[in-house]
């Protein structure tokens, strides 16, 4: 069985992998015992560009789905869930489209390495496991997580455990596989526990040190200038009949979009015309 090891093209989060490094190559040592061949898969694109591609996607999608209840009830949704709504009210169906193009181009280069093995290994998480309540340090453990790779490309996966951390609290590590292939994907995660026993260790949650809290990160604001204004958000929120609207939830709109901005931004500016979902037939693209 050939496995391959997943390598991705962005040095801040490889800065911020190397306890995963470590698990990971624990992990080798382990599938490499049981006979497998380890090879190394270098993905064109960073987390950061897994990530971009499946927030702007989810959040049009999400209040697309939930915008009668974004409407009528915002008041009773917690705030992570109500700000990614709100974050969401400034994206415009030409965003949403192009990022679908390019999701489409992240998937054919994505899957042409995974093809070329049985089953690919890739790091989970980023940091540790911290509070609940710690929303900064929540926000960063997802931000900072490769789990979104797989939820762009649709490619099965599992996540399982690959040892603890110094407090005895769990670390992760990602196994994908081929289109259709969960079958490989369990044998391998099977395999792996069986021979590591970590399934039956338990972690004390009452006796675990947390971790160092995290600031909250500094907001992007590099784009501001393509930004919509003040004036312009809160015509949308009443444009859509949101309960509620004041001054606080305009304003919080207002920065949560000028974030959602700087996500449009880095969209790549052009894109192919004949990968969109709709499709029904591909157009032959020229050759220049």
């Amino acid at each position: 069985m050939i496995l391959g090891t997943a390598c991705l093209s962005d040095t801040p989060y490889m800065e911020r992998a190397r306890t995963s490094a470590d698990i990971e190559q624990q992990f080798f040592r382990e599938v490499a015992r049981l006979g497998a061949e380890i090879v190394e898969l270098d993905l064109p694109y960073s987390v950061q560009d897994y990530r971009l591609c499946v927030r702007l996607i989810g959040q049009s999608e999400s209040l697309s789905i939930h915008e009668q209840s974004f409407r009528e009830h915002n008041h009773l949704m917690g705030p992570a869930l109500r700000d990614k709504f709100l974050g969401s009210i400034n994206l415009s169906a030409f965003e949403f489209v192009k990022a679908t193009r390019w999701r489409h181009e992240i998937i054919a280069k994505t899957d042409a390495a995974v093809a070329s093995c049985d089953a690919v290994i890739c790091a989970g998480p980023m940091r540790l496991i911290p509070a609940l309540n710690d929303q900064p340090g929540m926000i960063a453990y997802m931000l900072g997580s490769a789990n979104c790779v797989f939820n762009v490309t649709g490619h099965p996966s599992a996540a399982i455990c690959s040892g603890f951390d110094d407090r005895g609290l769990p670390l992760s590590l990602q196994i994908a596989g081929r289109y259709f292939d969960e079958a490989t994907v369990l044998r391998v995660a099977a395999a792996y526990e069986s021979a590591t026993q970590w399934t039956t260790r338990h972690p004390s949650l009452r006796e675990s040190p947390l971790p160092d809290p995290i600031p909250a990160a500094k907001p992007d604001t590099d784009n501001v200038m393509t930004a919509p204004s003040r004036d312009e958000i809160a015509a949308v929120l009443r444009r859509m009949g949101a309960a509620g609207v004041d001054a606080a939830m305009i304003d919080r709109a207002h920065a949560l979009c000028t974030v959602t901005a700087g996500m449009i931004a880095r969209l790549p500016a052009v894109m192919p015309r004949d990968t969109d979902s709709a499709h029904v037939l591909q157009l032959p693209r020229s050759a220049g």
